[in-house]
C-alpha cells in the first residue's frame, strides 16, 4: 500500500485563498455601489447583509455539529433532506458556480480591454482572461498559491486605500 505524502502548505496561504473564495470582488463593489444610496441607506443594507449571513453561518455550524463525520453542505443536505436534499444543493451549487464564473469573466473582459491602449472586444479580453488564469491554474498549487496572494494582497491595499484616502 503506498502512503501519500502531504504537501507542506503555509497558513497564510490557506487563510488567503478562502479569503479571497468568500470576499471576492464585491468587497470593492458593493461599498462603491451602495455609496450612491447615501450613507445611511448604505449602512442599513450592509447591516442587513452582515444578520442574514451571520445567521446563515450560525444555522450551517448547528447543522453540521449534528454529524460527527466530516461532511460538507451537500452532504449535510443529503443526510438532512434525502436524495432530494443533495440533489438541489448539487444544482444550486452549480448554478452559483457557474454565475460567479460568468460575471468574473465579462467583467475581467470588460475591465482588461478598457486598459489596453488599442481597441480590442471585450469577448476577445474575455477569452485572454480565461486563457491566463488556465494556464496559471494548469501549473499548479504553488503557482495559484503566489497568484492568488499577489491578487489578495492587491484587494486588501486597494480597500484600504478606498478607505483612508477616499479613492475609488
Amino acid at each position: 500500500m503506498k502512503i501519500l505524502k502531504l504537501e507542506p502548505g503555509s497558513v497564510l496561504g490557506g487563510m488567503l485563498l478562502i479569503a479571497g473564495s468568500c470576499i471576492g470582488a464585491g468587497m470593492l463593489g458593493l461599498p462603491v455601489l451602495l455609496g450612491l444610496t447615501g450613507f445611511f441607506p448604505s449602512i442599513l443594507l450592509l447591516l442587513i447583509s452582515w444578520v442574514f449571513m451571520t445567521f446563515t453561518a450560525l444555522l450551517l455550524i448547528e447543522v453540521n455539529g449534528w454529524f460527527y463525520e466530516r461532511v460538507n453542505i451537500i452532504s449535510m443536505a443529503g443526510k438532512a433532506f434525502g436524495r432530494a436534499g443533495k440533489i438541489i444543493s448539487w444544482i444550486l451549487y452549480l448554478f452559483l458556480f457557474y454565475s460567479l464564473l460568468v460575471a468574473y469573466i465579462a467583467g475581467s473582459g470588460k475591465l482588461f480591454s478598457s486598459f489596453l491602449p488599442f481597441a480590442i472586444s471585450q469577448n476577445i479580453s474575455s477569452i485572454f482572461f480565461v486563457i491566463f488564469f488556465g494556464v496559471i491554474v494548469y501549473f499548479g498549487t504553488k503557482i495559484v498559491d503566489f497568484s492568488n496572494r499577489l491578487l489578495m494582497i492587491g484587494l486588501i491595499v486597494t480597500y484600504l486605500l478606498m478607505i483612508f484616502l477616499g479613492i475609488s
